[in-house]
């Protein structure tokens, strides 16, 4: 089942775990090398052979280069990599509460996003694929289009979007409807989302939305549930004091 949104005290946790890199609530790991101040200088980074790691030393999260999807601003110190699933409740919140950020916040951080579609959401999995052809299409612009579209459009419960719809809405941002009809039967991404769902598995990732803060300082936390505007302002205006 979806996890629920952290209370405060999570957050609170969140904040010290940045200085201490441990806690018993929120998962902490190690990113050797810290964090550059643009997507190429990570890439750069990231290709030194570092993996993130827990505290025992196995591989966790997969580094994030230009194959993920992400926005915000490149010279952006925090990252927020989320791992979600296109008919999760809680991941619907979670949409809304990043636009809210993301309007106050522009130069302060970036958020990639990261296919964990739960077997209890009956279409996530096409979903998640539909997002990946759109992906293919129409380039990152319309990935993320797509990806508020069906945030925005479905019910409170995260359900209430056919299969059809998702194809009509891909269609309305300007896919064409054969292009997208022939990927979708290709199943040609679920290797992404497989790896995707592999990744957030080893790094004990059972819920969604569930969100990686990658700081300036070098610190990795996991934080399960929805990250309130609030909350993920506090988390800014602490790494601004490092």
């Amino acid at each position: 089942m979806p996890t629920t949104s952290p209370q405060n005290t999570y957050i609170k946790l969140a904040i010290a775990v940045f200085t201490l890199l441990a806690s018993s609530v929120l998962i902490s790991l190690a990113v050797q090398g810290g964090l550059g101040k643009s997507i190429e200088r990570r890439i750069g980074n990231f290709a030194s052979g570092e993996e993130p790691t827990t505290s025992n030393g196995s591989a966790t999260i997969p580094f994030v280069t230009a194959r993920d999807h992400i926005r915000g601003d490149s010279n952006a110190e925090m990252i927020i990599v989320e791992y979600g699933d296109f008919e999760c409740p809680f991941c619907k919140r979670f949409s809304t509460e990043l636009k809210t950020y993301f309007s106050e916040y522009t130069k302060d951080v970036q958020h990639v996003y990261r296919h964990f579609p739960l077997d209890s959401h009956p279409l996530a999995y096409e979903k998640a694929h539909a997002s990946e052809c759109v992906a293919e299409i129409g380039g990152e612009g319309a990935f993320w289009t797509y990806h508020d579209m069906l945030f925005a459009r479905a019910d409170e419960n995260g359900q209430g979007i056919s299969m059809q719809d998702a194809e009509d809405y891909a269609v309305e941002i300007g896919i064409s409807r054969q292009t997208f009809a022939d990927c979708q039967r290709s199943n040609r991404h679920e290797g992404r989302i497989e790896s995707d769902t592999s990744a957030a598995i080893i790094a004990g990732i059972t819920g969604t939305p569930s969100s990686i803060i990658l700081g300036p300082d070098g610190s990795a936390t996991l934080i399960p549930g929805v990250i309130t505007f609030e909350d993920l302002a506090e988390i800014t205006d602490y790494f601004d004091t490092l």
